[in-house]
């Protein structure tokens, strides 16, 4: 039993005392920021000083601490459901709607510029076979006998 920076186990109350056994009922939570969320159990302690105690018997958790147990359960459902919901209206918000248009946007213009080129080389070669052709016959062609307006390359 113990907590590290307010979240793990601890006990919070005494009722029916009983003085024979110096012994009192208490409940066991488990806490998040010192704030008792749910109840784990009662059992009869006795203190032994140093923040020890005697554990000496279970008692069944009282009507009201298992409403406080079912109103923590419902609350960590809404929490984990609000949690859910909210990731799906982001994934589903204008701003990825915005990024999927521009990314169809930028394969559109991509595409567009492949026709032209493709349109552009057609025009030069006059169809797209001669173009492959004298690609064909260009890397056949050994490096010293590919020529240029200022004389032979090697």
């Amino acid at each position: 039993m113990g907590t590290v920076n307010g979240v793990g186990l601890t006990i919070y109350g005494n009722t029916d005392f009983d003085a024979e056994t110096q012994s009192y009922i208490t409940t066991h939570y488990f806490v998040i920021l010192g704030i008792p969320i749910i109840p784990l159990g009662r059992y009869r302690v006795r203190d032994l000083g140093g923040r020890k105690y005697s554990f000496m018997g279970k008692f069944p958790l009282r009507p009201a601490d298992r409403w406080h147990m079912g109103i923590a359960a419902g609350a960590i459902l809404a929490v984990i459901l609000y949690a859910g919901i909210s990731a799906q209206r982001n994934a589903n918000s204008d701003y990825s709607q915005g990024a999927t248009a521009a990314a169809d946007a930028d394969a559109a213009a991509a595409e567009a510029s492949a026709a032209a080129n493709t349109a552009r080389s057609r025009r030069f070669y006059g169809s797209e076979r001669r173009c492959r052709r004298f690609w064909q016959r260009r890397r056949k062609q050994p490096a010293s006998a590919v020529t240029h307006s200022h004389g032979p390359i090697g």
